[in-house]
C-alpha cells in the first residue's frame, strides 16, 4: 500500500523545537526543568527496582525452578503482555479524557509497587505452598502487576509528550538510563547470592522480589514532583471500544509509518519471549545440583553485566537519538538482537562446558539492547503522532502487540513436540533458528523507516485524517 499523503512536512532545524514547544505549551515549558529531573527520578527508581524482577533472569529463573515444561513456561510471557496490553487498549479513553495525567501515573504505580509486595509476603510466609499453587499465585501477581505496568506506558509517554520538546526526550534517556543501571551493578551480586541458595526457595525469591518493591515505592517520589498543567480547553473524544478498535485500524492501513514501526515492535517481541526458553535451555546443559546452582548465580550476575551494557547504551544512543534520529538506533539495536537466538545455539554447541555459564553472560549483555530499543521505538512513535493524538497513537501502539500472544504458545508447543523426534537441546536450538531468521526482517522493516525530524515525510493532518 502507498503511503498516504495529505501533509507534507519538510526538514525542520533542530534549533526550532524549543520556540515550537513553547508556542504549543506554555506552562509546560516554564516547567521543563522540573518535569526533566522529576522524569529522571521516576526512571531511574523504576529501572532500579525493576532489576529485581528482570524478565531476562530472575523471572526465567524462578519459574523454570517450578516447572520445567515449555507449554508451562509459556504462560509467563502470554500473562505478561496479555495484562500489559488490554488495558491500554481498555483504559486509552478514560486516560485522554483526563486533564491530569498525574494522579493517574501515581495510582498505576502504587498498584504495580503492592502487587510485587503482595507477592513477596505470600512467597516468604508460605514455603510450603506447591510447587503449582507458587506458579498461580505468582502469574496472579504478575498478571496485576504488567495491567498497572501497561496502564503506566500509556500515561509516561502522553506525558512526556506534553512536557518534554521531542530533541530532548532522549536526554532523559541518556540521564536516567546509565543512573539507574550502573546504580544496579551491585545489586547482581546481591541476587546471585540469593538466587545461588536454592535450599531456601521461595524464600529467596521473596527477598529479591521484596526489594523490588520497596524501590517502586521511592519511584513515587518522581512522579508527585511532575508538574502537568491543566488544560482547560482540551476535549478528548468519547471513544468507544469499537471507535477505538475502528481508528487503531485507521492508523495501520492510512498510515503506513506508523504500520511499519506497529510491526517492527511486534516482531521484536520475540526477543522478550525467549528469555525463559534461554534459561530452560541452559538447564539442560547439566543436571548436577552444584551446576545448576552456578546457574543461578550466573542469572545474578547476568543483570550486573546487562546493566552495564544498558546503561552504555543508554547514554551513547540516547544522545544519539537527539543528534541523529531513532531510525539508526532502531536498525543497530534489532541487529544486534536477531543475533541473540544465534549466540545462544553457539554457546550450547560449540562451548566447552566448564566455559558455558561464562559464556552466558555475552548472551545477557546483548539482551540488554531490548530495553534501550523499546524506549528508542516509543519516543518515534510519539514524533510521528500528532501532539492531540498522541495517546491513540501510543495506546494502538502498545495494545495492538497483543496479536502476537500466539508467539510464546507456538514456542511452547513446538519444543513439546520437537523434543521426541529431535531430543531436549536440538529442539529448543530448532527453535532459536527459527526465531532468528524472523527477527532479521525487523532489521530490513527498521532500515526502511523515515527519519521524520530530518526528512520530508508524509505525516497526519491535525485532524488525524489521511489523505
Amino acid at each position: 500500500m502507498a503511503r498516504a499523503s495529505s501533509v507534507r512536512a519538510a526538514p525542520r532545524d533542530r534549533s526550532d523545537d524549543g520556540d515550537l514547544f513553547r508556542d504549543i505549551h506554555p506552562e509546560a515549558a516554564a516547567a521543563y526543568p522540573r518535569n526533566f529531573a522529576a522524569n529522571v527520578i521516576y526512571s531511574i527508581f523504576i529501572r532500579m527496582g525493576w532489576v529485581y524482577k528482570t524478565e531476562s533472569t530472575v523471572i526465567p529463573g524462578f519459574v523454570t525452578a517450578l516447572t520445567r515444561d515449555p507449554v508451562a513456561i509459556s504462560l509467563t510471557p502470554i500473562v505478561s503482555r496479555l495484562s500489559q496490553y488490554l488495558p491500554q487498549f481498555f483504559l486509552l479513553g478514560a486516560i485522554e479524557r483526563a486533564h491530569r495525567k498525574k494522579p493517574l501515573l501515581i495510582l498505576a504505580t502504587s498498584i504495580f509497587a503492592l502487587s510485587w509486595g503482595s507477592l513477596s509476603a505470600v512467597l516468604w510466609f508460605g514455603r510450603n505452598l506447591s510447587p503449582r499453587t507458587l506458579l498461580v499465585v505468582f502469574l496472579l501477581a504478575y498478571g496485576s502487576g504488567w495491567v498497572c505496568t501497561g496502564v503506566q506506558v500509556v500515561i509516561d509517554r502522553v506525558m512526556m509528550g506534553r512536557l518534554i520538546p521531542a530533541r530532548r526526550r532522549g536526554r532523559i534517556l541518556a540521564v536516567s538510563g546509565p543512573v539507574g543501571s550502573y546504580s544496579v551493578v551491585f545489586s547482581g551480586p546481591i541476587i546471585a547470592y540469593l538466587l545461588s541458595h536454592g535450599g531456601d526457595f521461595p524464600r529467596n525469591y521473596a527477598i529479591v522480589f521484596g526489594i523490588g518493591f520497596v524501590t517502586f515505592l521511592i519511584a513515587l517520589s518522581g512522579a508527585a514532583l511532575l508538574v502537568e498543567p491543566k488544560d482547560e480547553d482540551y476535549r478528548a473524544p468519547e471513544y468507544t471500544l469499537g471507535d477505538l478498535a475502528r481508528q487503531g485500524w485507521a492508523l495501520l492501513r492510512q498510515d503506513a509509518t506508523f504500520r511499519d514501526v506497529f510491526l517492527l515492535a511486534a516482531i521484536q517481541t520475540l526477543s522478550g519471549y525467549l528469555f525463559s526458553y534461554y534459561v530452560a535451555y541452559a538447564r539442560l546443559w547439566s543436571e548436577d545440583p552444584g551446576f545448576q546452582s552456578s546457574l543461578n548465580a550466573t542469572l545474578g550476575w547476568g543483570l550486573s553485566v546487562q546493566n552495564i551494557v544498558i546503561g552504555t547504551l543508554s547514554l551513547s544512543l540516547g544522545l544519539l537519538v537527539d543528534w541523529k534520529g531513532n531510525r539508526v538506533v532502531m536498525v543497530g539495536l534489532s541487529s544486534m538482537l536477531a543475533l541473540v537466538p544465534l549466540v545462544a545455539v553457539a554457546i550450547g554447541r560449540f562451548v566447552p562446558e566448564p566455559s558455558r555459564l561464562m559464556a552466558l553472560l555475552v548472551l545477557y549483555a546483548m539482551i540488554g539492547g531490548m530495553a534501550v530499543l523499546m524506549r528508542v521505538m516509543s519516543n518515534y512513535v510519539l514524533e510521528i503522532a500528532p501532539s492531540e493524538r498522541q495517546a491513540l497513537y501510543v495506546g494502538i501502539f502498545g495494545s495492538g502487540q497483543i496479536v502476537t500472544l500466539a508467539f510464546p504458545l507456538l514456542i511452547g508447543a513446538g519444543i513439546r513436540w520437537a523434543r521426541g523426534p529431535l531430543g531436549e537441546m536440538p529442539a529448543y536450538e530448532a527453535a532459536f533458528l527459527i526465531c532468528a531468521g524472523v527477527l532479521l526482517v525487523s532489521v530490513w522493516i527498521a532500515a526502511r523507516l523515515p527519519e521524520p525530524r530530518f526528512a520530508e515525510m508524509t505525516i497526519p493532518d491535525r485532524t488525524g485524517q489521511m489523505g
